[in-house]
């Protein structure tokens, strides 16, 4: 998987937040990580499997894992200025959907931080053929209409990939969730079921 790692001013361990991006993942949120190094963070921006030039099939089931991996690679020790005591997730819609499941399933992240994620995938869209192919699929190579649908739909029913489901594994670990009450993509409701849950 690609990524890159923006580290802070100065020698000594630093905490690291690693963005995970949302659905194609044209907005990349570089914004936050500027922002965040600026304020002293470590920040890490991967690309799942099969998408922005990662190597491998892409696939939303596999989105928690690859985030496993990349919490695998910080904890080798490799960047020194990276402290693996203090790691936290911060997800932007989809990506804060695997965040979600990926702090559910692991205690190494401090603090997870969700922006206008998605919560019960069942409960969204995303696999309209029309919307799909405006929003979605001409960004994700090897992908079409039906493949793409045939992914999304996947998600649906299955408690281990419902962020609402598995978030109160999470506590007592801290959680922020922001989300506009005008989402026209991601509403809401999404939000508050697992807000709810937590």
């Amino acid at each position: 998987m690609l990524g890159r790692l923006f580290l802070a001013a100065g020698d000594g361990p630093k905490p690291t937040a690693i963005i995970l991006h949302g659905l194609p993942g044209i907005e990349q949120n570089h914004d936050l990580a500027h922002a965040l190094r600026d304020q002293g963070w470590n920040t890490v921006i991967f690309h799942y499997q099969g998408c922005w030039g990662s190597g491998g099939e892409y696939a939303f089931k596999t989105q928690p894992d690859d985030a496993i991996v990349c919490l695998d690679y910080l904890e080798t020790g490799i960047h020194p200025q990276v402290d693996t005591s203090r790691l936290v997730l911060i997800g932007h819609s989809m990506g804060g959907w695997a965040a979600g499941l990926t702090a559910a399933r692991d205690p190494r992240p401090k603090a997870l931080a969700v922006i206008s994620g998605v919560g019960d995938p069942a409960k969204l869209r995303f696999d309209d053929p029309v919307m799909s192919a405006a929003e979605f699929f001409p960004w994700l190579p090897g992908l079409t209409a039906e493949s793409f649908g045939a992914l999304w739909r996947g998600l649906a029913g299955i408690d281990e990939l419902n962020p609402a489901r598995q978030i109160a594994r999470l506590s007592p670990r801290p959680l922020l969730m922001i989300h506009p009450e005008l989402d026209d993509v991601v509403p809401i409701d999404c939000a508050r079921e697992v807000f709810a849950q937590a």
